[in-house]
């Protein structure tokens, strides 16, 4: 039985072919679960008078497929820096098991760049986490991205992106010692002895250092929050792919179809779907942005990572 609060349409579970996509029974539970998590995210939105908007991969499914794109696994959502700023502080005590508020600061080591919202009492383990043995909540998710400001300024931006990185890389460089990863230089075996003699007196201090310049890389992208300028982005993607967007597409909020609910989207959401995607109306086969990951719908990850310790589970056949 699905974990979730939401009383799901009737035959929403059954498999079913989509856009010549067969989209199975599996598929559909995941799906089931992160709509609640959204219903569950847009309650305390609500209440506490914080606006967000649905984004990539969400906002086009709502607008072409109104639901998911039939072969995507995930929910993303935007949110202004300065409402991301107040959802971050309130909601260690608006949400309630098995919902979990994840951040760097509410699970340290998790090491994303936004929030998400995960159900405890599921499990969605990414390859690339799986890979670092991490030990943070890997509960299925919904993804909620700061929708921060772009300064009018060019030299201003190259100035927020150049120390920004920088702070960013150093945090993630304390992140990988705290994972306790072998650098290339550390190659000898008197090296890596004494290497692990000093990590578990070294973690306390990595993770000190983690969460100080992840702070630091924050406040820098985030430093236009109160500002008004023309331009906006997700710019947590350390700048490497910016999507620029116009915030006057935004001055409005609309609502579209997703699945049996209802979605927040730009009022211009076409233009910012074009600004982003193209020729977002054409149809493009292919697969989730997440690529290999474990999923069950139905049993915490505590629990599967607990079987694949024990031999009971063989999870490397679902990451080569």
């Amino acid at each position: 039985m699905l974990p979730i609060k939401l009383q799901l349409p009737e035959h929403f579970l059954d498999e079913e072919v989509r856009c010549d996509y067969k989209v199975s029974h599996e598929m559909k539970k995941l799906w089931a679960v992160e709509i609640d998590l959204l219903v569950e995210l847009d309650r305390v939105c609500r209440e506490n008078g914080i606006t967000y908007w649905v984004n990539g991969g969400t906002m086009l499914g709502a607008a072409r497929h109104r639901g998911f794109i039939p072969w995507d696994d995930d929910i993303d959502v935007m949110v202004p820096r300065r409402d991301y700023i107040k959802l971050c502080k309130i909601a260690p005590n608006k949400f309630s098991s098995p919902y979990f508020f994840q951040t760097e600061y509410t699970d340290p080591t998790s090491f994303r760049t936004h929030a998400q919202l995960r159900n405890s009492r599921t499990t969605a383990i990414l390859s690339y986490d799986f890979k670092k043995r991490s030990t943070f909540n890997q509960g299925i998710f919904i993804d909620i991205f700061p929708l921060d400001n772009i300064p009018d300024n060019p030299k201003e931006f190259e100035v927020m992106k150049r120390t920004g990185s920088r702070q960013y890389k150093t945090a993630w460089f304390f992140h990988s010692l705290y994972l306790h990863k072998k650098a290339d230089s550390l190659k000898t075996r008197l090296g890596n002895i004494v290497r692990d003699c000093w990590h578990p007196i070294g973690k306390h201090f990595y993770k000190q250092l983690v969460q100080k310049h992840y702070k630091k890389y924050e406040d820098i992208i985030g430093l236009y929050a109160n500002d008004k300028t023309k331009e906006c982005s997700l710019l947590v993607f350390n700048f490497g792919s910016i999507h620029r967007r116009l915030w006057s597409d935004f001055d409005k909020t609309t609502y579209l179809d997703f699945e049996f609910i209802k979605v927040p989207v730009p009022y211009k959401y076409e233009d910012n779907l074009t600004r982003v995607f193209g020729d977002w109306h054409k149809f493009v086969k292919g697969t989730s942005f997440h690529g290999g990951m474990y999923f069950d719908t139905e049993r915490p990850y505590t629990e599967v990572y607990k079987d694949f310790k024990e031999g009971r589970l063989d999870l490397y056949k679902y990451f080569k």
